[in-house]
């Protein structure tokens, strides 16, 4: 400090208001000494001239005496001597500079250090190196680590099948993986910024935007769905979420995100949900026009850009009509309308003739369009595919068909929904006339139990519940579903025997028949026969049982009394002969009396081996 603070002194001016030069010496003094950082002064020849304690310890020497007056260049890393060197050369001409290099202390330690230095004018006019140098060993480290980390996960990312990406506080995206790129054929230069918004559908990009703006000033996480351009040009659904990122200060950084394909599991979810949108109309009786053209929208959200169409085959079985195809213009719709089935009748009318699917990727080209190919060209139909549609039982009901705008080939996926559709539509044809002959068979049924005098009753399959009972006057009707039919209609005594019996007839799925007691209408005990038969599906299961019960109280009470006089009848019986063998067993021992007497006996017995014995006088 003597050979530099002095000069330092000398140089300071004192000026009105400022402190005294002594005061100024000291003053810096005291940073020199308490500053954490080195602090050195080194001539242009590479002589140490000053360093201050902290300079000391790192390079590790207990006193400036030990190296003040010696070449700072023994303490630089070989490697980084010759840039040191020119450094100092610089800054000692005038110069101001910022360098790095390695420190070895004298106990051997390294650091990797960070110098800024400023040329400081002597009284000679010349210039030495009066520099702040602090160790960033630790810093260099970190951001080493930093920069391995990121370079492992550009590496993990760019691996991984999940397409990642990491944006900005601004919101900006500054990496994109390589899934991204080879999903969407977009290059990565491309998708950053805010150029990945170009690869989402139109129809779902102010949607994306929106939702990831929103999330962007809040801070919060988020997750969208919408469908990608891939790089085949076709859309896929997939599913964005993104979560925010803070530095070790809690600073916010921008997101860090994933984009999932889900484009399966989205059209199976669809898929489902329009199935269920389907036999929702169907089981409510809905229009078939309605059904219809809920089926050809459901073909078209599952094969975006296509259109789709359902024609019926007329009663005869010649010509298809039209049955929906609410996106087709409606001038081709009125011109295929009646077509004629036939060998060489387009995709519908030929899927109709053959009774089998047929596929045309090119109508211009397919000889099967040869009749029909200005009007596909016309309307801009450039393949179309079309499969028969059945009912369960096989009768050809009509064809569903798919259109598209280019020539296709066929796909597994489309073809799935084509085959989907036309079940369904098989369905929705089918069950209007199953529905109008369950009708008639059941104003047949109705007509047959009115002109009955029987009791008529339907039960569930496990005949836990009764829908329905047409009592006649013996029994309480019920028009609606009644579950604790046993305890309105079985005596107590009776369920067991009653009940078993319905098990019996569920285990074996038939007939189901008994007699037995029963509550009748007027709270009176009465007697029915009862028979039901059970109604089977397809597979044999039971769904329902049909069943019918006579009154048969007055022939119960009628067998009951004859029971009766019979059980009396035998019972008298029963009595008179036991009346006659004790006479017999009498007349016997009389008999006997009179033999032992001597006398002849008074009671012959026609049964007696001794019968009509001659009498003594």
């Amino acid at each position: 400090m003597k050979s530099f603070i002095p000069k330092v002194d000398r140089s300071l001016e004192t000026q009105e208001g400022q402190a005294s030069p002594y005061d100024q010496a000291e003053y810096l003094r005291a940073i020199f000494e308490t500053t954490p950082e080195c602090i050195k002064v080194v001539s242009a020849d590479g002589t140490l001239l000053q360093m201050n304690p902290a300079g000391l310890e790192m390079i590790e020497v207990d006193s400036g005496a030990n190296v003040v007056g010696g070449c700072v260049y023994d303490v630089i890393d070989p490697k980084d001597r010759e840039a040191f060197r020119d450094f100092n050369e610089r800054i000692c001409s005038g110069e101001s500079g910022v360098l790095k290099f390695d420190l070895v202390g004298h106990r051997g330690t390294r650091r990797r250090m960070e110098t800024h230095a400023v040329p400081l004018k002597q009284f000679d006019g010349t210039y030495v190196q009066l520099a702040l140098t602090r160790d960033v060993t630790a810093r260099e480290r970190r951001d080493e680590d930093i920069r391995e980390s990121e370079a492992q996960f550009r590496s993990m990312a760019n691996d991984a099948p999940t397409m990642l990406w990491i944006t900005e506080p601004d919101g900006s995206c500054s990496f994109l993986s390589r899934a991204w790129c080879q999903h969407t054929g977009q290059s990565e230069d491309a998708g950053l910024g805010f150029g990945w918004l170009d690869r989402v559908h139109p129809d779902d990009r102010q949607r994306a935007a929106e939702v990831f703006r929103r999330a962007n000033e809040r801070r919060e996480a988020f997750s969208f769905d919408c469908r990608l351009r891939s790089a085949d040009g076709t859309y896929r659904w997939a599913i964005d979420s993104g979560r925010p990122r803070f530095d070790d200060s809690g600073a916010f950084v921008g997101f860090v995100g994933a984009v999932i394909d889900v484009h399966e599991r989205k059209q199976a979810e669809e898929f489902r949900s329009g199935q269920a949108r389907v036999l929702e109309m169907v089981t409510s009786e809905q229009p078939l026009e309605k059904i219809l053209e809920e089926l050809v929208l459901f073909i078209e959200k599952q094969l975006p850009e296509t259109k789709g169409a359902i024609l019926l085959l007329d009663e005869k079985g010649e010509r298809l009509l039209h049955g929906a195809a609410p996106h087709l213009p409606a001038a081709y719709n009125e011109t295929i309308n009646g077509i004629a089935v036939g060998p060489k009748a387009g995709s519908c009318g030929t899927a109709a003739y053959r009774g089998e699917r047929v596929l045309v990727s090119d109508i211009q080209s397919d000889p099967l369009w040869e009749d029909f190919k200005e009007l596909g060209a016309r309307y801009g139909l450039g393949a179309c595919w079309s499969e028969p549609i059945r009912s369960s039982s096989g009768k050809l009901l009509g064809t569903t068909a798919i259109y598209f705008p280019k020539p296709q080939e066929a796909t597994s996926e489309a073809i799935e929904t084509l085959e989907a559709a036309a079940r369904f539509a098989g369905i929705a044809i089918e069950r209007p006339r199953a529905q109008m002959a369950l009708r008639e068979s059941e104003e047949r049924f109705r007509a047959l139990t009115n002109a009955s005098s029987d009791v008529v009753y339907r039960m569930n399959a496990d005949w836990t519940e009764m829908r329905m009972l047409d009592g006649r006057e013996f029994l309480a009707d019920t028009r609606e579903s009644k579950k604790e039919w046993v305890e309105e209609y079985i005596p107590l005594e009776e369920r067991p025997r009653v009940l078993s019996a319905i098990r019996q007839a569920i285990k074996r799925k038939g007939v189901f028949e008994m007699e037995h007691r029963i509550v009748r209408v007027d709270g009176s005990i009465g007697w029915t026969y009862s028979r039901a038969v059970p109604m089977l599906n397809a597979r044999g299961e039971i769904t329902e049982w049909f069943g019918a019960a006579s009154d048969v109280t007055l022939r119960k009470e009628a067998e009951e009394k004859l029971r009766r006089s019979n059980e009396e009848l035998a019972r008298f019986n029963r009595v008179a002969v036991d009346r006659e063998l004790r006479m017999i067993e009498l007349k016997r021992e009389i008999n006997d009396l009179c033999k032992e007497l001597n006398r002849p006996a008074r009671f012959p017995l026609s049964f007696d081996s001794s019968a009509n014995p001659s009498p003594k006088s």
